[in-house]
């Protein structure tokens, strides 16, 4: 991750920490692709969720449950209208939460990544 778009993540990730919007939620996708992550805050702490692109998303869904135990991190399933996501609870620091998102990025999807989000 280049570092001005880690600077703006770190941004808004302390942005969601410190004031809690209604419904906060970054979907942080890989630019031209339709793959993303998404961060939403849940009791203070920051949530990192893999929306599964299908009934057939075995294997980047279990690179991201593995990724997550690796890091000690307790893996939850949900549903969320009609689609499944598996996510993690990752913590509270902005820093820290988006170093692991850089790495969770490069591990489940596997290849190089630039976020960019909407």
């Amino acid at each position: 991750m280049n570092p001005i778009v880690r600077e703006n993540l770190v941004r808004e990730l302390e942005h969601l920490v410190q004031h809690r919007p209604p419904g906060g939620t970054l979907f942080m996708m890989v630019r031209e692709t339709p793959d993303m992550l998404v961060a939403t805050l849940q009791e203070g702490v920051i949530s990192l969720a893999y929306p599964h692109t299908g009934v057939f998303d075995f294997f980047r869904s279990n690179r991201f449950a593995a990724f997550c135990r690796r890091r000690g991190f307790v893996v939850q399933k949900e549903q969320w209208h009609n689609v499944r996501v598996s996510y993690a609870l990752i913590g509270t620091v902005a820093a820290h939460a988006a170093q692991t998102i850089d790495e969770c990025f490069s591990s489940v999807f596997a290849y190089r990544v630039h976020l960019d989000w909407n």
